[in-house]
This record gives C-alpha cells, structure tokens and sequence, in this order.
C-alpha cells in the first residue's frame, strides 16, 4: 500500500468488536486506527507498516472532546515491529494512545521492538489538551529507534516506554513491564507533569544515545510513585547516564552519577537523583539475573515468546534472582493470559492488505452495567481495575450472592486498584472480616458485616490500604445499571435465534443466529461480492433497514441487534 495517511489497514470506529489472531501488514500508514469503544484487540501481529502499529485515537475530527474520545479498550498479547515511516522516522511507534485518547485504555501482555520510532507514545499537545490515563502492564519494549534492517535516522526517539509530552499531564500508569536496548530511554515521562506510577518495571541497557534508563524528572504534580524499580547495565555495557525522577521512590535500584544505588524505604527527591535516599552498592552483574540471554535481530518474537495461550513467555530474562533484589523489577507469571476466546469468525492471516477497512460504528454504544472483579476467578488480572498486590488462598473464605469465595488480595502497604469510572455508580467492595476497611480516594470506609457500598462520581478512583485486612470481590455498578458483567467478557449475546435457512433478520450467515459474525459478513460482502457472496437466505436476512440493497447501514443494525438494543 503506498504511503498515506488515509491508508489505514483497518479504522476501527466501532464498539464492542473483537479482533483475534491476525496479521496486518504493509498498511500506508497505521495498521489499526482504533477509535472506537469498548474493544478488544487480541493476538495480533502488526508490522513493516508505514506509520505506528496501533494507534488508538478519534478517527472524526468533530469529535472535539475527551468524552468523545476512544475509550476502555484492551489491547491483549499483541505484537508490533519494523514499522517505519520513510519521510522523517520519528512517527511509527509500535503502540501509540495518543493526541485524542479518552479514558480506560490498556495494554497488557503487548511487545514492541525495533520500531522506527518509540515503542509505546502517549503524546499529547496543548492545542488538544490532556488525553485519558492509560495503563500499561506486563508489557515488554525493546530495540526501538531502529528496524532491523534500517540505519539511524537524526530524527528518531527509540524510547521504549514515552509517557506524555508538551507539559500536558495526564496520570499514566506502567506496571510489570521490561524495556532494554532501546536507543533512547527505557522509560520517560517525556514533560507529562501528572505521571501517576511506574511499579515493577526494569530497564537494562537503554541510552545507547547518551540518555538513561529511567527519565521521570518532570512529573512534578504532585510527583510520581515509583515502585520496585530495576535500573542496570550489563553484558559488558558501561553505566549509563544517571536516572532522574521525581516523586516518591522506594525498594528500587538506580543510577546516579557512575555508582549503583540501593533505595530501601520510601524517599522523596525534587533534584532528580537519587544518591540522597540511597545505599551505593555493586554495580548488577548477569548474575543477579536469571538470564541475561536475548536472540538475535531478526528473531520472530510473537513466535519465540509466547507460550500457548498468548502470553509472553520470555525465559525470565532480566528478571532477578532470588536475593536482595528478588522483589525488584518486572516478573512474568501467566498474569496476562485471556480468557478463552469467543470466536466470530475463523481468523484470517493477511499477508499485505490491499486497501483500508474501516468497521463501522454503532450509533448507540451500549453502557455495561457493572465490572465485576472475583479474586478466587481471576487473580489480579483485569482489563478494568488495574491491581497491585499480593494475593492468598490462606485467610478463610467469604460469600456473597451465592459465590464461596477462597482466594483474596491482601490489603497492605504496597497494595493498590486504580479504575476509570465511565459513568457515576456504586463501588461494592466484600472483605473476609466483619469490619474490614479500605481508603478509597483517600478517605476511610468500613464495611458492614464485610460487605462495603460507596457512591462515586464518574472518573478515575484508587482503593488502597486502611488498616490490614483481606478483599475477596469487587464490583462497579454504573447508575442505572441492573446486571453488573464481568468486563473481560466478550458481549456477543445473541438475542434471537432460528433454524438456519429460515428467516430470521440480521443472520447473514445463515446459520441460525445473529451475532457480531454476520455484521462482518455483510461488510465483507459489502467490499466485495464476488468474493464473500452470501447465501440466498443469508441476503434476505441481512438486508435490516428494508431498502432492497446490502450496505453498511445493515451491519450497524445487525450489531444493534446484538447487543439488544434494537
């Protein structure tokens, strides 16, 4: 595809839709625009595209403000690398959130390497003003500002993880994530004055271009948390440039000024180092790590690290040994694997797209009734709540609507679940103690009987620790909202059924129901007939809005249809 801005591999301007297990590749500009709500992006391998992999941002440019903006998708295992853009290089990122992002996006279990640019970009610029907070967790970036077969450009970044930029703020949040060899910083707040928290991160050998691991010296309101940091140079790399931070930074290695520092208990810095608050120590070796063993450019990543389900299953590399610095740094435990996927369509691999796609968008974008989080099902793992903490199938149990609940998140100091709030509703937090308690936004409230209710607005909350105690479950009900469902669901809910070759509206695929399936079948056959031709029946049932003619417009009832709203 020739090089463009118009010349998307797919816009994704829906809601609701999941993509599964396919490659987008040679696109003139973005491989997905994603601008829609509510997706799911999973399993996908995007790359040799001529702008950034995936960039979630508006698609319309009426959509002018940040409620307007795409919102609470999940991109889940994905890939993304050698993408370039020929003119000047400092464009294609692997991920991007950027310029006109809304709230609740996240990333989780995502690589990005030798991308011309950055591996993840949340830019953002004065004339639009500050995007969503994005999260980020137990994702890996490495190797950018380079492809693998392309030289240095004077115009390339190479950060693997670039949090923000123009001094406009937004609280981001990375957790788990690893970023080594990039050209520029492993992590940077890039003049993102509300940078929320980098916790359990490692960055090992960044800077080759005269930068540091860790660059967050500008995310001065309030100040940032930093958490469980891992700061190092090895294989024969010298120390780099000196870390800078500011905020509170506690249990974490860094550098500063050549020497390696030790930070134990929580130390405010407004200078940028930290040597003030820390014990100097050896430099870290490859023996504090359980490999320090990285194949060779050119290696299919999505392929060599990722285990069956999709997660990245890496060999533990830059992770620490058990030692001093065992609970520093990012770890790999299968904390990103997906559910089992619901299947619209057999997945399809692409070899070079041929021309842009764009999904079409619903018109009514459905509001979930509530996201439930059980700690017995789930573990820490959310597309919702980002959680922090350490879990324990050892503090009893509880019950609550019929459930026996028998694992728990401990509330503790380091304990931490931010979530985004799309509109206002009820918090329902069930503790294993009669009287247990938690800070939400800072204010204490206690149980009743071990089961906590709490009205809030719409927006971005954070639970933390109170006094010890254990949470079994969570729920956030948005008002108005009956049923909560579990936000990692996929909410393909067929609302009526028929035996197949029988009328039934909105089945395009004439086999006996209607799902999110048969709107990609009339777009399909929308684009090209000849090539994806519906039955006989299946034309009867798709044409929804009576107009004696298949067009985009069907799709959008068929997924009303879906989603019981029509």
């Amino acid at each position: 595809m020739e090089f463009g801005s118009s010349n998307r591999g797919f816009v994704l301007d829906g809601s609701y839709w999941h993509f599964y297990n396919f490659a987008i590749t040679g696109a003139g500009d973005n491989g997905i625009l994603l601008s829609g709500n509510h997706n799911k992006i999973e399993l996908m391998k995007l790359y040799g595209n001529r702008d950034t992999g995936l960039q979630i941002s508006r698609y319309r440019t009426d959509a002018a403000n940040i409620s307007d903006w795409p919102s609470y998708n999940l991109v889940l295992n994905c890939t993304s690398f050698n993408n370039l853009d020929t003119d000047n290089e400092e464009d294609a990122d692997g991920f991007a959130a950027k310029l006109t992002c809304g709230e609740g996006n996240v990333f989780d279990g995502c690589m990005a390497y030798n991308n011309s640019d950055d591996g993840w970009d949340l830019f953002a610029k004065t004339e639009t003003g500050p995007i969503g907070a994005v999260t980020i967790k137990n994702c890996i970036a490495f190797r950018n500002g380079r492809t693998e077969t392309s030289q240095l450009h004077p115009q390339n970044d190479g950060n693997g993880f670039k949090l923000g930029g123009s001094g406009v703020g937004s609280p981001h949040q990375v957790i788990n994530c690893l970023a080594f060899e990039n050209l520029h910083c492993g992590f940077t707040d890039n003049n993102n004055p509300k940078l929320a928290k980098l916790v359990n991160c490692t960055a090992v050998n960044n800077g080759e271009d005269s930068k540091p691991n860790f660059s967050a010296y500008r995310c001065t309101t309030p100040g940032a948390d930093f958490q469980n940091l891992i700061s190092a140079y090895v294989g024969g790399r010298s120390l780099g440039e000196s870390d800078k931070f500011y905020g509170t930074i506690s249990n974490s290695v860094a550098i500063d000024s050549g020497k390696t520092y030790q930070i134990g208990s929580a130390y405010t810095t407004a200078n940028k180092g930290v040597k003030g608050g820390g014990t100097a120590v050896s430099n870290l070796t490859a023996s504090d790590f359980t490999s320090i063993s990285v194949p060779k450019v050119g290696t299919d990543f999505h392929t060599a690290w990722r285990d069956s389900s999709g997660s990245i299953s890496n060999g533990h590399v830059f992770e620490t040994v058990n030692g001093t610095y065992y609970k520093m740094g990012y770890r790999f435990d299968g904390s990103s694997a997906p559910e089992t996927p619901v299947q619209t369509q057999a997945p399809t691999q692409p070899s070079q797209p041929t021309a842009t796609t764009a999904a079409q968008p619903a018109p009514v974008d459905p509001v979930p009734g509530g996201y439930v989080h059980n700690f017995t099902d789930n573990g820490t793992s959310s597309s919702f709540y980002t959680i922090t903490g350490n879990l324990s199938t050892a503090k009893g149990t509880a019950s609550y609507n019929g459930l026996t609940l028998t694992q728990c998140l401990k509330m503790e100091t380091a304990t931490g679940i931010t979530f985004n709030a799309p509109a206002s509703g009820k918090l329902t937090l069930v503790f294993g103690e009669a009287a247990g308690n938690a800070k939400i936004d800072g204010n204490k409230v206690t149980s009743d009987n071990g089961v906590l209710t709490v009205d809030l607005a719409a927006g971005t909350h954070e639970i933390t620790k109170a006094d010890s105690c254990n949470l079994f479950y969570m729920v956030f009900a948005a008002s108005g909202s009956d049923t909560p469902v579990q936000p990692t669901e996929t909410p393909v809910q067929p609302t009526s059924s028929a035996p197949a070759g029988q009328k039934l509206a909105g089945d395009a695929n004439d086999d006996g129901k209607v799902n999110v399936a048969d709107a990609v079948a009339v777009l399909q056959y929308v684009a090209n007939k000849s090539k994806y031709p519906l039955s006989d029946q299946g034309a009867v049932n798709a044409d929804c809005d009576g107009s004696e003619g298949i067009t985009g417009t069907d799709a959008i009832y068929i997924q009303k249809i879906d989603a019981g709203i029509n």
